[in-house]
C-alpha cells in the first residue's frame, strides 16, 4: 500500500464545510463532464481554486483529464451517492485513512484517552510523526497540516479546546485502526 504523505487543503475552505464544496465539486465534474480548464474556472468562480497546489489536490481527489474532459475516481462517485452529511464525512474519512493509514492510525491511537492517550496540538502530532516512534514516511508540516484539515473534516479530529480529540468518525474507525499492523504494512 502506498502511503500519500504530501497533502492540500482545500482552499479557502473551512473543513467543517468540505463535504459540502466536495458535493458541488464533483457534483460538477458527474453533470457537465468538463474539460480541465473548464473545472478550473468553475473553482476559480467559487474561490476554490489555488493554482500552487492543483495538481496535488486533483491527485487526492481522483480527478484525472481523459481525453479533454474530466473525469473522477471512486472517491467522487461514494461521495456523490452519500445520504447526508454524515455518510460524506464517513466516505472523506475512508478515503483520508487509505491515503495513508499510519498517519490515522497514529494520530487516533495517541488521542485513545482509555488506552492511555491524551489530548495532543497540531504541533504535538507531527513531533511524533518525525520522531522514531512513527515508522512510517514523514510529511512535510505544511502537508500535515494539510491532513489536519481534511481530518477534521471529516471527524476524525474535533478540537476541544486548544488541543484535538478524537471525533465521532474518528470513534467508529478507532478499533480497524488498532488492528492495522504498522510492520506489515510497511512490508507489503
Amino acid at each position: 500500500m502506498a502511503q500519500r504523505i504530501l497533502f492540500s487543503a482545500l482552499p479557502n475552505t473551512l473543513p467543517l464545510a468540505y463535504v459540502q464544496t466536495l458535493t458541488v465539486i464533483f457534483g460538477e465534474v458527474s453533470r457537465s463532464s468538463p474539460s480541465m480548464k473548464d473545472l478550473r474556472d468553475f473553482m476559480k468562480l467559487r474561490n476554490v481554486f489555488d493554482k500552487e497546489t492543483w495538481p496535488l489536490l486533483t491527485a487526492m481527489l481522483e480527478l484525472r483529464d481523459e481525453g479533454g474532459t474530466v473525469s473522477m475516481g471512486r472517491f467522487g462517485r461514494d461521495l456523490l451517492a452519500a445520504e447526508d452529511d454524515v455518510a460524506g464525512r464517513e466516505v472523506i474519512a475512508r478515503h483520508l485513512i487509505a491515503q495513508n493509514p499510519l498517519i490515522a492510525k497514529y494520530c487516533l491511537e495517541a488521542l485513545d484517552t482509555e488506552h492511555g492517550g491524551r489530548l495532543h496540538s497540531t504541533n504535538e502530532f507531527y513531533r511524533m510523526l518525525t520522531s522514531f516512534v512513527y515508522p512510517g514516511e514523514k510529511p512535510t508540516l505544511v502537508s500535515f497540516k494539510a491532513w489536519v484539515e481534511w481530518a477534521v473534516g471529516c471527524n476524525l479530529l474535533k478540537l476541544v479546546g486548544v488541543r484535538w480529540a478524537i471525533g465521532e468518525v474518528g470513534l467508529k474507525e478507532l478499533p480497524r485502526m488498532r488492528m492495522l499492523d504498522s510492520e506489515e504494512f510497511l512490508e507489503e
